[in-house]
């Protein structure tokens, strides 16, 4: 894999400070952030550890949690884990579920985003056309609506 110049520091960091949840989150998003480049057709390299400490040192309140899920599942999607997506977006489906209010000042569209990918992924086009009007009505000019459209119209088209 490709060696980050920040990652043996961080390493001997998180040895020497064990107890220092920055230096952990740190550490652990320079480790997904390799993997993820890392990663090609040929070989995925799972960001799972990485993903369980950016869960593990997150703060327990629902926002917050909230908020870890989308990033993950938005990184399990650039790392072409689309089961861990679907993961990740089923718990932040589940924490809706019970305060739809959490979503408000979240990144509402990039969960709506990252969910219409991976159903689209699945081939579920009931939830994908879901999630891409509720995208469209809580952000019409989010920067990768036209690829979502795209990437709707060809999987319609080659169905």
């Amino acid at each position: 894999m490709i060696n980050n110049p920040r990652q043996p520091i961080l390493e001997k960091l998180v040895k020497r400070f064990p107890d220092s949840v920055q230096i952990k989150k740190d550490y652990s998003n320079a480790l997904l952030k390799e993997k993820i480049n890392a990663t090609t057709f040929l070989r995925v390299y799972s960001i799972k550890s990485e993903a369980e400490s950016f869960i593990k040192t997150t703060k327990p309140d629902s926002a917050s949690m909230l908020s870890v899920y989308i990033q993950l599942a938005k990184a399990y999607l650039q790392n072409s884990e689309y089961d861990k997506v679907e993961e990740m977006i089923g718990l932040v489906e589940n924490y809706l579920r019970n305060s739809p209010r959490l979503i408000t000042g979240l990144a509402a569209d990039d969960y709506l985003y990252t969910g219409a990918l991976v159903n689209l992924h699945k081939k579920d086009y009931e939830k994908v056309i879901g999630y891409y009007f509720a995208l469209v009505n809580t952000n019409l000019n989010y920067e990768n609506l036209f690829r979502l459209r795209r990437g709707v119209a060809w999987n319609l088209k080659n169905k």
